[in-house]
Formats: structure tokens, sequence, C-alpha cells
């Protein structure tokens, strides 16, 4: 299957982000998908029309509704305590 930058990842840490959203904020993470995944292969016109990557941190992905725009990976439960 040919994936495009409008397909949703299905599997991994990045589960239900789009490849576009993958690739701005992780491109090295579609790099290893396309090197070690058979049968993984993009449209790489599709990907070149995009802009370019922001990279700044690493770790960075998009925000998080659901946890006040914060994204943790391995995922954490968020708890309040006062000592």
């Amino acid at each position: 299957m040919m994936y495009k930058p409008e397909h949703i990842m299905t599997f991994g840490k990045n589960k239900g982000l789009t490849l576009k959203q993958i690739y701005q904020y992780k491109p090295t993470y579609i790099q290893y998908l396309v090197e070690f995944f058979d049968g993984f292969e993009i449209d790489i016109n599709d990907f070149r029309d995009l802009p370019n990557p922001t990279v700044a941190d690493p770790n960075q992905l998009p925000p998080d509704p659901e946890h006040g725009g914060l994204r943790f990976y391995p995922p954490i439960k968020l708890e309040a305590s006062v000592e």
C-alpha cells in the first residue's frame, strides 16, 4: 500500500495521528517505518510538498486536548497530590 500524508496511523506510539502530523514533528519516524516495516511505502512527492518539519524538540508532538494540551509518551496518569 502506498501511504499518503492524510493516512492515519493505526499502531504504535503515534496511533491516531496523520502521517502529515508525524512528518511535521517526528520526520525520522516516517523514515524508520519506510526502512524497517515491510510494505510501508510513502508517496515521496506528496511528502515533498509539505512544509518543512519542525524538529526543535525530538519528543514534541501535537497537543492532546484530553490532557490539557500535553501529550506524554509513554502515556502517564496525571494525578494531583498535596503533601
